[in-house]
């Protein structure tokens, strides 16, 4: 399976036509802000069931909140196909529900590669960097849907390797953070 954003999006224009004029860019631009907006929001409703439920999510309230995230991702995908901001070319998407106990490993060229694999399967958790748990948009989203702080060490390998037992997809970005230099960043 190819991860890289350059085969599996690509603008809505046909190749013979002039680059993206102003109204694309517009509602690209606009897509953008409404993925902050719901980013924003959505991690707003998770610190609220964060306090509902303790701080701690069971199992349940992981596999909710996951589900939710896969959602609201598949919603924004739609939007972005439908407005013509952006197409996913990912023919096998849906074949990753299917998926149960593997592990991706992939590069990570932008943001939006997440938000791609994230819509793909509720089943998928994430081995995340230490910073998003001080990022407002995400570090609720993050700790109710049970992704896993690099910074865990082995409690959070163990963690892994459990939820891996249950048949979780476990992303994992080997670089630490989005790719700067292509192909890798230094490991």
């Amino acid at each position: 399976m190819n991860m890289s954003s350059k085969s599996n999006t690509m603008p809505m224009q046909n190749k013979a036509e002039s680059p993206p004029g102003i109204r694309d860019r517009l509602i690209f631009h606009f897509s953008i802000g409404i993925f902050g907006i719901g980013a924003l929001l959505t991690n707003l409703g998770f610190w609220i069931l964060s306090l509902l439920v303790g701080g701690k999510p069971g199992p349940r309230v992981e596999s909710l909140s996951r589900h939710i995230l896969f959602r609201l991702l598949r919603l924004w995908i739609w939007y972005l196909d439908h407005t013509g901001a952006m197409k996913l070319l990912w023919p096998d998407m849906d074949r990753m529900r299917q998926m149960k106990g593997h592990v991706i490993v992939a590069n990570h060229p932008t943001i939006l590669d997440i938000c791609w694999v994230l819509a793909s399967s509720p089943d998928v958790i994430c081995m995340f960097k230490s910073e998003i748990n001080r990022n407002s948009f995400l570090n609720a989203s993050a700790r109710m849907a049970g992704y896993i702080s690099n910074d865990t060490g082995m409690d959070g390998l163990h963690k892994a390797v459990d939820k891996l037992k249950l048949g979780a997809i476990l992303v994992v970005f080997p670089e630490g953070t989005r790719t700067r230099n292509q192909p890798m960043n230094p490991l």
